[in-house]
């Protein structure tokens, strides 16, 4: 008589594990995920044909039913994420990046405010910068940290579209991959990471996460790090990428799917204010100024040179100008999140849940 194979239950966390030539970091990577005190889970390992061993270290779970190995193409950063995210069961998704890491008890912290509330679709908390061989490192603070840490050292409860708002301020990312997860649900709203967007599709894919979230709660503590190395795919902010940034913001306040509130839509100039700094901070990066032309009369013809062929509204724009360099907008990038929240309607200051425990930075 047939015996049938027991059945797993259901997974509560689907983890992605996206992997290129990350062997160096799989050790480290692959304890942080079998020690967590949250065990009811799926490992979800998609490989891009890695030349460095990852496939045949990974092999060694081949058997383990709560793993799930596949090799995909080689097809970019985002296209591996999406791949994982295909073949995600589970009712919380955590993107485990391959190089970075994360406390035992990062998934069971992030999984209990979506478990006492519904309307809490992404749970995250802060983490650690740390190198290649794990030293931990001092990273300077941003400005978005700055404004958002007075609420952080205790548990909150955020709008979603309050953090979006302070997103658009500050033109940078409100949260790191490594220190969040999310229902699976919302991926129904915000569809899978682009990728025709550079090394910037996590932001544009954070800005819709955020939009389509009722709440997303903050757990404080450092429960994940972020590694800096040499051989990891992110690098410096650049040109390109402050156009993709606007551009992609451009699409979503377009898309009228992506969940943008209507009563903003009645706000005059709307669209000029949530766009202000992605449209300053492409420009700033230009180049296209006169301090450039005298320090560093090659770069600034190359410069001429690009813009002009890519860009010749820019190139023009600043011409006429004496290729001054841009004026601030606002008198300083807070007061133009404080503005956008008083503008905006949306819930704010965050709803603190509990007394502090631990710091985020």
């Amino acid at each position: 008589m047939a015996t049938s194979t027991p059945q797993l239950p259901a997974p509560k966390f689907s983890i992605c594990l996206p992997t290129l030539n990350a062997r160096a970091f799989l050790e480290e990577r692959l304890e942080s995920i079998l020690t967590q005190t949250l065990t009811n889970w799926e490992l979800i390992v998609c490989d891009s044909h890695s030349t460095d061993g990852t496939w045949e270290y990974l092999s060694q779970w081949a058997h383990d039913p709560r793993v799930h190995l596949h090799r995909v193409p080689k097809e970019g950063l985002y296209a591996g994420w999406n791949e994982c995210l295909k073949r995600a069961t589970g009712k919380y998704v955590y993107i485990a990046t391959a190089d970075d890491t994360c406390m035992p008890e990062l998934l069971e912290r992030l999984a209990e405010p979506m478990d006492g509330n519904e309307n809490i679709a992404v749970a995250y908390c802060g983490y650690r910068a740390i190198d290649g061989q794990g030293q931990e490192l001092t990273l300077r603070r941003t400005t978005f940290q700055r404004f958002i840490e007075p609420w952080m050292d205790a548990r909150h409860d955020v709008d979603g579209r309050a953090l979006f708002l302070v997103t658009c301020a500050f033109d940078h990312n409100w949260g790191s991959v490594t220190g969040f997860a999310f229902r699976r649900a919302l991926l129904e709203r915000t569809g899978l990471f682009r990728t025709d967007m550079g090394m910037n599709a996590d932001c544009e894919w954070a800005l819709r996460t955020l939009l389509a979230s009722p709440l997303v709660a903050f757990i404080p503590g450092r429960l994940a790090t972020w590694r800096l190395h040499e051989t990891q795919a992110s690098r410096d902010w650049g040109m390109e990428d402050a156009r993709l940034c606007r551009d992609s913001m451009r699409d979503l306040l377009n898309d009228a799917q992506a969940g943008l509130p209507e009563a903003w839509k009645t706000v005059p100039g709307w669209r000029e204010q949530l766009m202000l700094k992605r449209e300053w901070s492409y420009e700033e990066l230009s180049s296209l100024f006169r301090f450039v032309a005298r320090s560093n009369p090659r770069r600034f013809l190359a410069q001429c040179w690009r813009v002009g062929k890519q860009d010749p509204r820019l190139f023009f724009h600043q011409l006429f100008r004496l290729f001054a360099f841009p004026p601030m907008p606002t008198t300083s990038w807070e007061a133009h999140a404080q503005h956008l929240l008083a503008t905006f309607p949306c819930d704010w200051p965050p709803v603190s849940i509990s007394p502090a425990d631990r710091p985020l930075f």
